[in-house]
Parts: C-alpha cells; structure tokens; sequence
C-alpha cells in the first residue's frame, strides 16, 4: 500500500485488540518491523501473565532479565520497560532500577503515544470526553422521556396538572345539564299537576 502512494489508511479495530494494544498509537515503515513488535508485544502480554506486578522484588527481577537480555528491541518493548521502571520507581525501588539502554533503530519507526497507559493529560481528556458523551445521551434521554409524559397526560382522560382546568370546566357543565334537565322535568311535573 505504501509502495501505491497510500499516506493514510482506515481500518476497524476489534475491541480486543483495542484491549490488548495492538493499534497503541505506533507507526512502522516496514512490514518486518511491525511483525517484530507484533511478537514481542506477544512476549510482552506472556510476562505480564506470569509477573505479580503487587511484588517490586519479582518486577525488579524481571526488569532486570530482560535488560540483561536484551528482549525488547522495538518501541513497544521500549515503552513496556519504561512502563515498568515507572511501577518501580513509584513502588520504591528506584535506587535498584537501572536505565534503559536503547539501540538505534533500523527501521524509522515513530511513536505517537505512550504504550499501554494514556498520559493523565489524555487520560482527563478521554474521561472528559466520555464523560460529556455520556451526559449528551442522558439528556436525550430525559427530553424524550418528558416529551412522553407531556403527551400521555394531555391525551389521558384523568385530571393532570396540564388539563385540570378544563376537566373541572367539563365537569360542571355536565353538573349543569342534568340540572337544567331535571328542572325541566320538574316543571313539566308541575304542569301536568296543576292541569289537572
């Protein structure tokens, strides 16, 4: 696609990959070099599997294999052990961390967001976002639902707020029918009576 002058692609993304960082914000020139962080982002979800991250000892020990190792070698990886040397630090082992040293990089690979963890900047953004979205539908939701209650209760026959008026007005004028219907049959009775 590249080689066809493509600068943009649109693609669906499932939410499990969403979940597992597979779309998280890298982009790579080459086909290899997406396939070497596609595995090592595999690698990556195994050790988060089998490592307690509740335990700095273990992480610290883990952290230090795969410096020693020298596993991780995209930006991926790069971004997991920066990820991990921020839990350590932040859990009190930051005097044992050690830093980590980055080769240069073969294929141009450019990274446009941290791995896993969003910066809290974009983290209130997205809530704040998600947030408003939410509301928004709210709302919506409410309007119609009053919209609804306005209609059934200007439809119904029961007296509401809305048509209390009139129904006390229907009310007494069918009072006042039967009345001026009774007097009337009075009066005819009394006529007849005094016809008689």
């Amino acid at each position: 696609m590249v080689d066809a002058g493509l600068e943009a692609v649109v693609m669906e993304v499932s939410s499990q990959a969403l979940m597992m960082h597979r779309v998280d914000g890298f982009t790579f020139e080459t086909e290899e070099a997406a396939n070497a962080a596609k595995d090592e982002l595999t690698g990556i979800n195994i050790v988060k599997s089998k490592v307690n991250m509740k335990n700095p000892e273990k992480v610290l020990e883990v952290y230090n294999q795969l410096l020693e190792k020298r596993l991780c070698k995209t930006a991926i990886g790069w971004c997991y052990l920066r990820e991990m040397q921020q839990h350590l630090i932040s859990s009190g082992m930051g005097e044992h961390v050690q830093p980590i040293p980055i080769e240069p990089v073969r294929d141009k690979v450019v990274t446009q967001m941290k791995y896993g963890n969003l910066s809290n900047k974009q983290q209130k953004e997205n809530s704040r976002k998600t947030l408003l979205s939410f509301s928004v539908l709210f709302n919506v939701v409410l309007v119609i639902a009053v919209c609804i209650m306005f209609y059934l209760a200007s439809s119904g026959d029961s007296i509401t707020v809305l048509n209390y008026e009139n129904q006390l007005i229907d009310k007494y004028e069918h009072w006042e029918q039967e009345l001026n219907q009774r007097e009337q049959e009075l009066k005819q009775r009394e006529q007849s009576l005094t016809a008689e």
